[in-house]
C-alpha cells in the first residue's frame, strides 16, 4: 500500500507541474527530486501511464503537455478514482497471490470479459479443463468407493494400492502382492485406525483382484493424468497474462472494459 500511495503522489505532482506549461522530462525530474538527474525509471513510467490515459501528450519538441481540453479528457481526481477501483480489484491478489481469489472476483472477471477478450478465453480454457478433470476424478472416486464396499476396504487404502500398480511397468504378481504388503500399507493403515473412518481387509486384495481393477481405471486415470499436465499448462499461461496485467494497474494503469461498481464514465456509463 506505501507503493500504492508514493506513486499516487508521482503522478499528482507531475500534473500539477505539467499544468504550469510544457516540461522536458529533465525538468519534471528536477522539480520532483530538487536536483539534476539525467533519468529516472519512476516518472519515465508515470509519463507513460499518463499518455495512455490521455491526460498527457509528448509534443513533436520533446516536451510533455498536459490536455486540458474537457471534453476530450477526464481530470485528475477522475482518474484517481478510476486507479483506485482497480487498485482496489487487484488488491487481494497483491496480498495471497491466488489466482482463483481474483478470478472469482466478479467485478475484475466483467473488466476480463469487457476489456480483455484474450485473457478472457484463457481463462474459460482453464476453467473448461478444471470441469473436465473433476468430473473423471469423481468417476475414479466412484469406481473406488463401489470397490471399498465390496472389499471392505477403505477408498483411501485402495486410491494407494491402485495408483502404486499404475506406476509399475511390468505388474507381476510379486511385484503386486509387495504394494499391498503390510509394511508399504502400515502409514494409512494407521491412520484409518486412528481416525476409524475406513475398514481394512487386505486379504481381499490379492494380486489377481488389483490388476482386474487397474485394468478397469487405467484408461481414466490416463487421461487424469494428461489433463492435470494440460490444466497446469494453462493456469501458468494464464497466471503470466494476469501478473503483467496486475503490475501495468499497479504502476498506475487503469483497467480496461467495465464493471458495475465502476466510477462513472470508466469504459462505459454505469446504469
Amino acid at each position: 500500500m506505501a507503493k500504492m500511495i508514493r506513486w499516487q503522489e508521482v503522478i499528482s505532482k507531475i500534473i500539477e507541474i505539467l499544468r504550469e506549461g510544457p516540461k522536458y522530462p529533465d525538468e519534471i525530474i528536477e522539480r520532483l527530486h530538487k536536483k539534476k538527474k539525467k533519468r529516472d525509471k519512476t516518472v519515465e513510467r508515470a509519463l507513460n501511464t499518463l499518455i495512455e490515459s490521455g491526460l498527457v501528450k509528448k509534443g513533436d519538441d520533446g516536451r510533455y503537455y498536459f490536455v486540458s481540453e474537457r471534453e476530450k479528457i477526464e481530470s485528475l481526481e477522475e482518474y484517481l478514482a478510476k486507479w483506485m477501483h482497480s487498485l482496489r480489484l487487484i488488491e487481494g491478489y497483491l496480498k495471497t497471490g491466488e489466482l482463483r481469489y481474483l478470478l472469482t472476483n466478479q467485478y475484475f472477471r466483467r473488466h476480463l470479459e469487457t476489456g480483455y477478450p484474450d485473457i478472457m478465453q484463457q481463462l474459460i480454457d482453464w476453467d473448461s479443463c478444471l470441469n473436465e478433470l473433476k468430473n473423471l476424478q469423481n468417476e475414479f472416486e466412484k469406481i473406488l468407493e463401489k470397490e471399498s464396499e465390496r472389499t471392505k476396504n477403505s477408498v483411501r487404502i485402495l486410491r494407494k494400492v491402485v495408483k502404486s500398480a499404475l506406476k509399475l511397468e511390468k505388474r507381476t504378481p510379486e511385484e503386486i502382492a509387495d504394494i499391498v504388503s503390510f509394511d508399504n500399507l502400515f502409514g494409512d493403515i494407521a491412520r484409518e485406525i486412528k481416525f476409524g473412518k475406513g475398514s481394512i481387509n487386505l486379504k481381499a486384495l490379492t494380486p489377481e483382484y488389483i490388476l482386474d481393477l487397474v485394468h478397469r481405471v487405467e484408461n481414466i486415470y490416463k487421461k487424469i493424468r494428461e489433463l492435470e499436465r494440460r490444466c497446469e499448462n494453462l493456469r501458468t499461461m494464464l497466471q503470466r497474462y494476469i501478473d503483467n496485467l496486475v503490475s501495468e494497474v499497479f504502476y498506475g494503469a487503469l483497467l480496461r472494459g467495465y464493471c458495475q461498481a465502476c466510477p462513472p464514465k470508466m469504459g462505459r456509463e454505469q446504469k
